[in-house]
């Protein structure tokens, strides 16, 4: 992650990050309603979600490419992996029954 004299944003104490979580939870039926798989599948998706906003912070600071140790241009790795944590996150909201996005739009126009 990006080295700098200030401290990295704390995503889990953001409001986008409690008003999603609250989110995910009320589609699932609410957060008294949740068993304990679901519960667990919405905090995993969660930590992707802080990972993904961390990799972004990361990719907005140093930028796509970076150095490495002899000077040489390469990608910077949180590009890749903030890819990964995405397709993950599509991963755990599909187990979820979760509709996202585009999605959702076409499934409504449908009605």
């Amino acid at each position: 992650m990006a080295k700098s004299g200030k401290a990295p944003k704390n995503w889990r104490a953001s409001k986008e990050f409690k008003s999603l979580r609250d989110e995910l939870q009320r589609s699932m039926g609410g957060k008294d309603k949740l068993d304990a798989v679901t519960a667990a599948r919405i905090d995993e998706y969660m930590d992707f979600w802080v990972i993904r906003h961390q990799l972004q912070d990361d990719i907005t600071a140093r930028g796509l490419y970076v150095q490495d140790e002899r000077g040489r241009t390469m990608e910077n790795r949180s590009v890749s992996l903030s890819i990964q944590a995405s397709r993950q996150m599509s991963a755990i909201a599909a187990a979820l029954g979760l509709v996202i996005g585009a999605e959702r739009k076409l499934e409504d126009d449908e009605l």
